[in-house]
């Protein structure tokens, strides 16, 4: 008599989780969702291949808890530079002083449909959770940084560097 021993599911990229999870839940999941889940500790990153995170087999098998997936998609969404400007309806001068100051940093960079496939992603990418945190941070006056016209100073430009 032989014993059968079930195999570990293969370790797999964000895209083909990101299938799986879709499959499984009946929604459309993107593979942004994934570094959310990791940083939840819920998935874990286990390695890397060509440059791009791999994420635990085992644990995608295991993941079943829908409130959290969707909860995940919504606090991971991410956003470019230009789309965060728009999200916060403030000019992108003002989303760049933010940055230089600290107080906004990209989880990721990714590359633009004008970059070669080699190059080094360049385009930063921010996760909706920290804009929702920022947009509720009582030492920003929201209303003034909207109020300033174009062509004058922000008053983001006076923010100090986070430590």
């Amino acid at each position: 008599m032989t014993d059968t021993v079930k195999e570990a599911p293969p370790d797999l990229g964000a895209y083909r989780c990101a299938e799986v999870l879709s499959d499984r839940f009946g929604i459309d999941v993107p593979p942004d969702v994934l570094l959310e889940l990791s940083d939840l500790g819920l998935i874990p990153c286990t390695g890397a291949y060509k440059g791009n995170p791999v994420y635990s087999g085992t644990a995608l098998e295991a993941f079943t808890d829908r409130a959290v997936l969707e909860r995940a998609m919504e606090r991971g969404r991410l956003h470019t530079t230009d789309q965060v400007a728009a999200y916060l309806r403030v000019r992108r001068c003002d989303v760049d002083h933010l940055v230089r100051a600290g107080w906004l940093q990209p989880v990721t960079h990714v590359r633009s449909s004008w970059q070669r496939r080699r190059a080094t992603p360049q385009v930063p990418l921010y996760r909706q959770a920290d804009l929702d945190v920022l947009a509720e941070h009582p030492a920003i006056d929201w209303d003034a940084v909207r109020a300033t016209p174009a062509g004058r100073p922000s008053p983001l430009a006076r923010l100090t560097a986070r430590r």
